[in-house]
């Protein structure tokens, strides 16, 4: 089992169908090629052991033209900007190729049924934020004062020294 961390993949194949649930579902095998240590430095693996990338397409995770659902942003994040979905079945003969393409995959720890299980994403991009709507400060405002009231109270006063002149 792998340690939660940022690694290096190559993806290898791609298929898509529905699982058990339902729910279409695009499976991305893929090589583990290195760890990025602390430094932000690739690590590179001797072996290369196989794991599975998991992409649950459903009207909520592919989202809207106004609000792009999580699955939708890591298709694109992909390379796969088709018009149509279609194209990620693999029995079609054009279908997208993700074969042979490298990605930073993020890997977490997660219980299922009582054990502890890996579980790959694909590396976030950062969302710019919005700017704060006044009216969120003024709401908070209130709690602030009192939250800050009390911890200043309780607070040890830091010990003025003089010094000799």
């Amino acid at each position: 089992m792998f340690e939660p961390g940022l690694y290096r993949a190559r993806l290898l194949s791609h298929t898509l169908g529905e699982n058990d649930k339902g729910t279409l579902e695009l499976r991305l095998p893929f090589n583990v090629l290195g760890v990025y240590d602390e430094a932000g430095e690739l690590q590179e693996s001797e072996d290369r052991p196989e794991r599975t990338l998991y992409l649950y397409l459903t009207p909520a995770t592919i989202g809207t033209a106004e609000q792009p659902g999580h699955a939708a942003r890591q298709l694109h994040q992909l390379g796969f900007d088709d018009e149509i979905l279609d194209r990620l079945d693999h029995n079609r003969p054009d279908a997208h190729d993700f074969v042979g393409q490298e990605v930073d995959l993020v890997c977490k720890h997660e219980d299922y049924n009582g054990k502890t299980k890996e579980r790959w994403s694909l590396k976030g991009e950062r969302r710019e934020l919005a700017a704060a709507d006044k009216s969120a400060f003024a709401a908070l405002n209130g709690h602030w004062r009192g939250a800050s009231r009390t911890i200043a109270k309780t607070k040890p006063k830091p010990k003025q020294e003089t010094l000799p002149i």
